[in-house]
C-alpha cells in the first residue's frame, strides 16, 4: 500500500499542526496476476481533514507498472478523485 500524508507544519504555533488529508492507495491484484505484473489496478482512498472518514474513494485502472512510477499514481488517483480543476 502506498500512504500519503498531507500535514499542515505551522510556522507560528506547533499546536496548529494537523492532518490536512490523507490518501491510501493499495494493488488489488487482479490486473497485476493477469498481466504477470506488467500491469496493476489500485483502489484509493481519500480522507478528509483528520484522516478518519473517507471523502472519495477511487480506481485507478490499467497502470503500467514497467514505465509509469509514484508520482504517476498520485496523478491519476488524484485526477480520478477531482478531475481537472485548473482547466
Amino acid at each position: 500500500m502506498v500512504k500519503v500524508i498531507i500535514e499542515l507544519d505551522s510556522a507560528i504555533s506547533a499546536a496548529r499542526d494537523c492532518l490536512l488529508g490523507k490518501i491510501e492507495i493499495a494493488n488489488d491484484a487482479a490486473t497485476s496476476v493477469a498481466t504477470n505484473g506488467k500491469l496493476g489496478s489500485y483502489n484509493c482512498k481519500l480522507y478528509q481533514r483528520g484522516g478518519k472518514k473517507i471523502w472519495k474513494e477511487v480506481k485507478v485502472k490499467d497502470f503500467d507498472r514497467k514505465k509509469l512510477g509514484a508520482y504517476d499514481l498520485l496523478y491519476l488517483a488524484l485526477k480520478e478523485a477531482v478531475g481537472n480543476r485548473n482547466e
